[in-house]
């Protein structure tokens, strides 16, 4: 049993679908409106749509691919609660990127180098020598937080509906990698 989360219009849907992929059960509710608020109209609505759902009449959005992957870049992204309202958006998303640089010093990925390890390379008897270093490990956190900024940015597009897989948009996504790695 799999449960999916939908939003059609202002109406939340809470669908229940077995293994195949089949809507099975359902609950809907209006954002911000307790059940017994709700207008007969709205209710009418709600149930007009429940047999949508169950008749497959939504299962273009019920199934919408979720998963995208860019592999040039070794990035991936996953979206849930999937809304719809003339155009298809989505709640929230996650991304995997592959594109920042490992802490060489810990072998942290989610180091910022500014580790012990790297702190204590960093720290040179020769003042020339440190100050190096300290401009290395802040050149590498330059990067990754311009990495991230790029993640980010393609995970907002995501959620907003824009087709990240697109060749146009990866193009300009590869550039824009390009010039974070000839500028930091």
């Amino acid at each position: 049993m799999v449960e999916k989360k939908i939003k059609l219009y202002n109406y939340d849907y809470h669908l229940k679908m077995n293994d195949e992929g089949v809507v099975t059960g359902l609950t809907f509710s209006i954002a911000g409106k307790l059940p017994a608020a709700l207008s007969e109209d709205e209710v009418k609505l709600g149930q007009i749509m429940s047999k949508e759902i169950f008749d497959g009449k939504w299962d273009w959005l019920i199934k919408a691919k979720d998963y995208f992957d860019i592999s040039e870049l070794n990035i991936y992204v996953r979206l849930s609660d999937v809304e719809y309202d003339g155009a298809i958006r989505w709640g929230y998303g996650e991304i995997v990127g592959g594109q920042k640089e490992v802490c060489t010093h810990c072998d942290d990925p989610n180091c910022e180098w500014d580790c012990m390890e790297a702190l204590e390379w960093a720290s040179d008897r020769d003042p020339d020598m440190c100050t190096i270093r300290n401009e290395e490990l802040k050149s590498n956190r330059a990067y990754n937080k311009a990495c991230d900024t790029i993640e980010s940015l393609i995970l907002g597009h995501a959620c907003a509906g824009m087709d990240v897989t697109n060749k146009t948009y990866v193009e300009g996504l590869k550039s824009a990698m390009d010039a974070i790695a000839n500028n930091m």
